[in-house]
């Protein structure tokens, strides 16, 4: 099915398929959304489509109810208690600070000790370190001057490296 038929369809029985969920009383616009695009990549596969509409509602019940099952495994908080989440108390700052002299620990290891077999230690090295600053992947490759794909890369191997010198580091 070709995306314009698709769509003269979807526009064609648009106000049914809203009128039909929202007596099931279990209309969502982003679901719907979610559904058209199912729906859509379900009809190039097959290239037909039977009945339009009912098609479109058993695509959206099944996600919908999907959406629910996931709902359930969430409990829902007021903003007070999301207020308590969100503070950091002492012991929480302190554990990070350790993990972080850890980390920082493991880096330094590894910036002295190149390993066997690696290109570019001094990028590699110089990546991480912007890193764990917290800088973004696009935003040190935009300082390294080396593709985004390039530090996605060099982290993706510079960390299985440290998690195989991490033991001699400790």
């Amino acid at each position: 099915m070709t995306t314009e038929k698709f769509a003269d369809l979807y526009v064609h029985y648009e106000k049914d398929i809203k009128n039909i969920l929202e007596d099931m009383e279990i209309f969502d616009m982003d679901i719907l959304h979610d559904t058209y695009i199912a729906l859509f990549e379900h009809a190039e596969k097959k290239n037909r489509i039977n009945n339009f509409k009912n098609a479109y509602v058993a695509f959206y019940v099944t996600r919908y109810l999907r959406h629910l099952e996931r709902e359930s495994y969430f409990e829902a908080y007021d903003d007070e208690q999301f207020y308590r989440l969100n503070i950091a108390d002492e012991s929480d700052l302190e554990y990070r600070e350790q993990i972080g002299r850890r980390i920082d620990k493991i880096i330094r290891y590894y910036s002295e000790h190149p390993q066997p077999g690696e290109r570019c230690h001094r990028q590699s090295v110089k990546v991480l370190r912007q890193f764990r600053q917290g800088l973004t992947e696009r935003e040190i490759s935009n300082k390294v001057k080396i593709s985004h794909q390039a530090v996605h890369q060099s982290l993706e191997r510079t960390i299985e490296r440290l998690k195989a010198c991490q033991e001699m580091a400790i």
